[in-house]
């Protein structure tokens, strides 16, 4: 389940409940499998999928560690910018700046992984 879209037309009609059940019913009970994932979640890509799967499905949510490498100049750049996140993270909810935007996507990734490395 890891790219899944649903039209928004159909969702008031509960299709994706049917769809989710049909999926954990055949792997789950018909194929015995421990679990089923439906991927990871975008820190830049605003969704509530999850939400909905752990809601009514009984999903939860499992973490994993953050490794990234940037190149020197890059990673100077991340390093320097990374006292401002809140800033940046204040301005890209204020505005509609795709490169804002973008710059707190990368500094929340930032984020994450240096909690990673405790």
């Amino acid at each position: 389940m890891e790219s899944i879209w649903y039209d928004p037309s159909y969702l008031r009609s509960y299709s994706s409940y049917v769809f989710i059940q049909g999926v954990l019913e055949y792997y789950i009970n018909q194929r015995n499998f421990k679990y089923v994932l439906d991927g990871s979640r975008s820190i830049h890509h605003k969704t509530n999928v999850q939400d909905f799967l752990i809601d009514v499905f009984g999903f939860t949510k499992e973490y994993a560690n953050l490794n990234i490498a940037y190149s020197n100049l890059f990673g100077s750049i991340v390093k320097m910018a990374y006292p401002f996140r809140n800033i940046f993270e204040k301005i890209s909810n204020s505005t509609n700046l795709s490169l804002i935007d973008n710059v707190n996507a990368v500094l929340k990734q930032e984020y994450i992984r240096r909690c990673c490395e405790s």
